[in-house]
C-alpha cells in the first residue's frame, strides 16, 4: 500500500527543489506483474542534481530513469516505461534486476500543479486522515486528462475515471510514547527514521526533553492532561514506558478510553494487571486487550533491541488491521 510518510518526504524535497530552481520528476510505480521489490503505488522523486526521495525499487531502475530525465523535461509530458526482468537476457545483458517481474513506471515532470496536489494530500495525511488519489496513466481520448495528471478524489470525486490508477493512502503511523526514560530515545529515533509521527508524553521540563531527545524529530505535548487533545486515528499507537508505577498508572488511565488501535505497556503482564487495577479497577481480562509485555519476542535485551521489537509489533498489528478491514465486505 502506498506510504503517507513517503509522500511527505517527496513533498519536502519538492519544496527544496523549488527553492533552488532545480528540476525534478516523479517516478510512480503504476503496475507490477510477478515479483518486484516494491508494490504498485510506490513513488520516488528524482531531482536533476542527484537528490532523491522515496523508492520504487532496490536501486536497479533509478540509473535508467535518470537517463530519461532530460527527455521528460524537454517534452514537458509524462513517459510510461516498462521494465521486464522475467527473462534470462535481462539478468545477463539488461538491467540485471533478477526480480522476475514486469513493472510499469510513470515518469512525470514536476509541475506547480502536481506539487500543490501532493502537498495537499500530504497535509491531509499528516492530520491523520487517509487520502484517495487518482493518477491518470492511460487516459482515453476526449477525457480531458493527460498521462501523469493527479487528482485528490476527496476534493474531486468526479476524477475517478477510466485510465486512472486509484489509490487509498493511509496516514503515517502516529506513535505516542508515555515516558521519557533513556530507553524511550532509541524507540523515538527508530520510529522517526521510519517516517512515523512521534510524540513524547511527559510532564518533565521541555528543555530537558529537548536535550534528551536531541536529533529526534518529536513533539512534546505535555503530561497526561494533554492526552485529551491528541488526535487518535486508525494508524495511532501508544506505548506506556515511564518505569514509574504511579506515572504509568496515570498514563494508562488517560489512554484507555481514547481508542488507540495499538496500546502497549512495557514490563511483565503481572505489572500491567496491577496497573489496570489501580487505573480503573479492571480485572486481568482487560490486560488481554493490551500488548504486554510490549514488543515481539525477538530475544531483545538492549534498549535498541527492545525498540526494534516494539516497532516491529506496532507495524505488524496496524498492517493486520488494514488487511482485515480490506477483506471485510462493505
Amino acid at each position: 500500500m502506498p506510504s503517507g510518510s513517503e509522500i511527505a518526504a517527496i513533498v519536502r524535497l519538492v519544496r527544496a527543489c523549488e527553492a533552488g530552481s532545480v528540476r525534478a520528476a516523479l517516478a510512480h510505480l503504476v503496475a507490477v506483474e510477478g515479483s518486484h521489490y516494491r508494490r504498485a503505488g510506490a513513488r520516488m522523486l528524482l531531482a536533476e542534481d542527484g537528490r532523491s526521495a522515496g523508492a520504487i525499487s532496490a536501486g536497479c531502475l533509478e540509473s535508467d530513469l535518470r537517463l530519461r530525465l532530460e527527455g521528460v523535461f524537454a517534452r514537458g509530458t509524462a513517459d510510461v516505461i516498462e521494465y521486464d526482468s522475467r527473462s534470462f537476457e535481462d539478468l545477463a545483458w539488461g538491467l540485471g534486476t533478477g526480480c522476475n517481474g514486469k513493472v510499469r513506471v510513470l515518469l512525470t515532470p514536476m509541475t506547480a500543479v502536481l506539487a500543490e496536489t501532493l502537498a495537499r494530500a500530504s497535509a491531509r495525511l499528516s492530520a491523520g486522515s487517509p487520502a484517495r488519489i487518482a493518477t491518470f496513466v492511460d487516459p482515453p481520448p476526449g477525457s480531458g486528462a493527460s498521462a501523469g495528471d493527479v487528482r485528490l478524489l476527496d476534493e474531486n470525486p468526479e476524477a475517478e475515471r477510466p485510465g486512472a490508477l486509484i489509490e487509498d493512502i493511509l496516514p503515517p503511523i502516529a506513535l505516542l510514547i508515555a515516558g521519557a526514560g533513556p530507553d524511550a530515545v532509541p524507540l523515538a529515533r527508530l520510529a522517526g527514521g521510519l517516517g512515523w509521527n512521534v510524540s513524547v508524553l511527559s510532564s518533565r521540563d521541555r528543555r530537558f526533553l529537548a536535550d534528551r531527545f536531541a536529533g529526534v524529530e518529536a513533539e512534546f505535548p505535555g503530561g497526561t492532561d494533554a492526552v485529551a487533545a491528541i488526535s487518535v486515528h486508525t494508524r495511532s499507537a501508544a506505548v506506556v514506558m515511564s518505569h514509574s508505577f504511579s506515572e504509568d498508572t496515570e498514563a494508562l488511565r488517560a489512554l484507555l478510553d481514547r481508542g488507540f488501535p495499538y496500546l502497549g505497556v512495557l514490563g511483565p503482564r503481572e505489572r500491567t494487571v496491577s496497573l489496570l487495577l489501580r487505573a480503573c479497577g479492571a480485572g486481568p481480562g482487560a490486560a488481554m486487550r493490551i500488548h504486554s509485555p510490549v514488543g515481539m519476542d525477538l530475544g531483545a535485551e538492549t534498549a535498541e533491541e527492545i525498540a526494534l521489537s516494539i516497532v516491529a509489533e506496532i507495524q505488524s498489528c496496524l498492517s493486520r488491521i488494514v488487511r482485515e478491514a480490506a477483506a471485510t465486505p462493505r
